[in-house]
């Protein structure tokens, strides 16, 4: 947690990208699946002009994104998108586009739920439904 604090520090600063890329290839050996460490990983690699390991990045970023959007559409609890952690949600929806307004949890049939209400937009859609029960209460 330390680490992922320093490195949001460190990206809104546009300090040194060598720290950030340090700090997200750390967070990325406990968390290799981490779309927002592996999208500021590509972007780290890109402002130091390795473009090739960059591309390796921006590459599995758009696999995990396109991975969750084929598991639902997320307009309602039946067809919810699958996530591995909260920051998944905001991932997805940041990448599509959209904006969170606000998050609520809810149990629907046993299964846990995200529910993201959006900001306005072209889509009319007006909330988005997250499946997190491969994590929510498993934290110890």
């Amino acid at each position: 947690i330390h680490a992922l604090k320093k490195l949001h520090l460190l990206v809104e600063s546009k300090i040194d990208f060598n720290q950030v890329l340090n700090y997200c290839l750390i967070i990325l050996e406990d968390y290799p699946f981490s779309i927002e460490q592996v999208f500021f990983t590509a972007i780290a690699y890109k402002e130091m002009d390795e473009l090739e390991k960059s591309l390796v990045f921006f590459n599995k970023y758009y696999m995990l994104i396109e991975t969750i959007l084929s598991s639902g559409d997320g307009l309602s609890p039946e067809t919810a998108m699958v996530v591995l952690n909260t920051s998944d949600e905001y991932s997805v929806i940041n990448a599509i586009g959209f904006q969170a307004e606000m998050q609520s949890l809810t149990r629907i049939n046993g299964k846990n739920y995200d529910i993201i209400k959006l900001f306005e937009n072209d889509y009319n859609i007006e909330e988005l439904y997250f499946d997190i029960d491969l994590f929510f209460g498993k934290w110890k």
